[in-house]
């Protein structure tokens, strides 16, 4: 059953819907510009988790976890962000666990996890070891950087130049293919479909975008950050089919755009590049 609850979620997550929205000269132009002038700042963080299965507090069986993701760099010391989820795995099983519910005789279980290796992929192709220095659970963020001070500043994009998107603004994701394309830079055009005010804000895209866009950044048509592409995870516990069946959603996970500003105001809490970084 755990496979199947995991391929629906996989299914829920990362199948494009179509949004139906063609693009302009006018917007095409813009997507041109946005990609030449920012594409350096998106990079690709190799990552790697060694993940444990705990039941009633014993270990049940352990795998490593190899994985690919975005990061953005905000800051030239290398100081990049991107979805805890991603950073992660566990997060999203344990999300599963909690949906699924369990009988009062059911043995309890949970996914560990531990990052054993992390490295940023720079534009150049040029791998260097990097570090969490700060976590942030309820914004689903993780801020890292290279463990070394880079031989020169890095690229990054500036969080202050940001905008705000009203509904079916036209909107420019900018993130990386995989390996199979190179890391080659990558440039969609997307709409806004919600705005969600409350408790925070947050800004929906018009559709759910694949593992290779969490962590990118979003422009508006004028080439100001509108925010990082992350999610919002909201667990209902005990859902059960129920919730599995209602999709991302109804597990409490969809894709949201992060304002630029919340991000920067977190970033401000990261540790300098000499201070201990997290484990």
């Amino acid at each position: 059953m755990k496979k199947i609850f995991f391929i629906l979620l996989i299914t829920c997550i990362c199948l494009p819907l179509a949004s139906g929205t063609g693009f302009s000269d006018q917007e095409a132009d813009a997507g041109k510009k946005i990609q030449k002038k920012w594409q350096d700042v998106v990079v690709t963080v190799k990552i790697v988790n060694r993940v444990r299965m705990v039941v009633e507090g014993r270990e049940a069986n352990k795998a490593e976890n190899k994985t690919e993701a975005i990061a953005t760099v905000i800051d030239p010391s290398g100081l990049a962000v991107l979805p805890l989820s991603v950073t992660d795995p566990t997060r999203i099983a344990n999300l599963f666990s909690e949906a699924q519910g369990r009988g009062e005789d059911s043995p309890h279980s949970n996914y560990e996890s531990e990052l054993s290796d992390l490295k940023m992929v720079l534009p150049d192709g040029k791998e260097v070891p990097a570090q969490v220095i700060l976590r942030d659970k309820d914004l689903d963020l993780t801020f890292i950087r290279p463990t070394a001070k880079p031989e020169k500043p890095l690229p990054a994009l500036d969080l202050a130049q940001n905008a705000a998107p009203d509904i079916l603004d036209p909107v420019f994701v900018l993130t990386r293919l995989g390996k199979v394309a190179g890391y080659s830079p990558s440039v969609s055009l997307l709409r806004i479909q919600s705005i969600m005010k409350k408790p925070r804000t947050f800004f929906i895209p018009d559709f759910y975008v694949d593992e290779t866009g969490l962590g990118a950044p979003i422009f508006t048509q004028e080439g100001k950050v509108i925010g990082i592409l992350t999610l919002r995870i909201f667990v209902t516990p005990g859902g059960g089919m129920s919730n599995i069946l209602g999709g991302a959603s109804g597990m409490g996970i969809i894709p949201v755009i992060l304002p630029a500003a919340d991000v920067a105001e977190v970033a401000k809490q990261a540790p300098k590049q000499s201070e201990k970084s997290l484990p």
